[in-house]
């Protein structure tokens, strides 16, 4: 998917594979690989490129939602924090409380699919499904 040295440490960065989206996170000489759009409102964990929402560095090997907050543990894809919690809502008045009411039907998030990741020769491979 591409040079280790294209994807920038503790950023998650979104690629396309075949017809996926899929977010390379690296931190350090470890890449991890998940499905791009969060569990809980299919919204890309890496942002939208030119917009004002932005991908959150990758923190205790945690992805962040930009949108809802939602944290994932980017070594097995295990929730590790529920979108729109009270932490969230008062640090992000629009998106957390505002949009907690607005999405009232839909407040969990699943684990997220990851997918095989090896480097060779400075290369990062992902296994994807047939």
């Amino acid at each position: 998917v591409g040079r280790i040295v294209d994807f920038p440490d503790g950023m998650p960065k979104e690629i396309r594979v075949r017809s996926l989206r899929v977010v390379i996170v690296r931190l350090g000489d470890r890449v991890y690989a998940l499905s791009a759009l969060c569990s809980h409102a299919r919204l890309p964990l890496a942002g939208y490129p030119g917009s004002p929402i932005k991908p959150y560095p990758v923190r205790d090997e945690c992805i962040t939602c930009p949108f809802h907050g939602a944290r994932f543990d980017v070594t097995n894809g295990k929730v590790v924090r529920q979108p729109f919690t009270s932490e969230w809502n008062e640090e992000h008045p629009f998106l957390g409380r505002l949009q907690s009411k607005l999405l009232f039907f839909n407040r969990r998030a699943e684990d997220m699919q990851t997918y095989p990741v090896r480097i060779e020769a400075g290369d990062v491979i992902v296994g994807l499904p047939r």
